[in-house]
């Protein structure tokens, strides 16, 4: 007779290599703070006035012009290519690019560690700007 126990057994299709008592999302810890730094600062500016998220989006996001005209480059202009990583267009933009953060940083944070995939990562962003 099966065993349908979820304590034994994993629940009724069987362990999938899993607790059945366990987290049901298991994020690195590096993985976790890039997440939800990204929707802490989406939700912020849910919650700021219009000019001063205008302001934000203008300034810290990556523009090429402010690096080939010197009448645009201001001091806001070298962080631009990290800063630019942060900012999302709407809820539906943010909450898709966390979910592909979640599958994929969390296979190579544990292949190579937290802070080797949080370099990574925002290298990668830097250089696909």
């Amino acid at each position: 007779m099966a065993n349908f126990s979820p304590r034994r057994s994993g629940g009724p299709f069987g362990n999938f290599g899993g607790s059945a008592h366990g987290p049901i999302l298991n994020l690195p810890p590096m993985t976790q703070i890039l997440v939800l730094s990204n929707l802490a600062i989406h939700l912020v500016r849910q919650f700021i006035p219009d000019t001063w998220d205008s302001w934000l989006v203008i300034n810290f996001s990556f523009i090429p012009a402010r690096y080939t005209n010197l009448e645009l480059f201001t001091w806001t202009a070298p962080f631009g290519p990290i800063s630019s990583q942060f900012l999302h267009g709407g809820w539906m933009h943010v909450l898709l690019n966390m979910v592909m953060t979640m599958i994929f940083a969390t296979a190579v944070e544990r292949s190579i560690g937290g802070r080797s995939m949080l370099i990574l990562a925002l290298l990668s962003g830097v250089l696909g700007c």
